[in-house]
């Protein structure tokens, strides 16, 4: 990844801390943040999970399951969630399987599409208040979420973490 060592840097950093991240990247369209995010932990990243454009609520959470089911098949036996708290309790039973040292990466890419009217991220603390009751005593996950608008971060409520413009 040529011109992006800085970023490349600071991800290395959130990769290597001693406890779990939260990493949000934003900017334009079509600048390479989805590809400077894949680059960067093609080796950790347990889950990608893209937002469709225009999705409904009910589309967006489908497309999570489905993700969960791809890299888990036994995942497909569990009903789909009707909310983001079921989707995320989901998540947390998917990172349990994953027994390894490292950390662990999700990613969350364009992640507006999943925040609709209706998904109530904000009645959950934001995700960082969702990553917080994934997490819990978890050190090695990292989150990444992917925004187009600085705004958002506004609505995520984030207290603290890694943020790369």
């Amino acid at each position: 990844v040529i011109g992006r060592e800085e970023q490349l840097e600071f991800l290395d950093d959130a990769l290597h801390s001693n406890k779990s991240e939260l990493v949000v990247v934003y900017g334009r369209r079509r600048v390479g943040k989805t590809f400077l995010i894949r680059e960067a932990y093609k080796k950790h990243c347990v889950l990608e999970v893209s937002g469709i454009p225009d999705g409904s609520y009910k589309d967006q959470l489908s497309n999570f399951y489905n993700a969960l089911c791809r890299k888990k098949k036994s995942f497909s036996t569990h009903e789909k969630p009707e909310n983001w708290l079921e989707a995320f309790s989901m998540l947390s039973d998917f990172l349990d399987g994953y027994q390894s040292e490292q950390k662990k990466v999700v990613f969350l890419d364009e992640f507006p599409w999943m925040y609709t009217r209706r998904s109530k991220f904000v009645q959950f603390s934001g995700i960082s208040g969702i990553v917080t009751a994934v997490t819990g005593e978890i050190l090695s996950l990292l989150f990444v979420v992917l925004l187009l608008r600085l705004w958002l971060i506004e609505l995520l409520m984030i207290v603290k973490g890694y943020t790369i413009a």
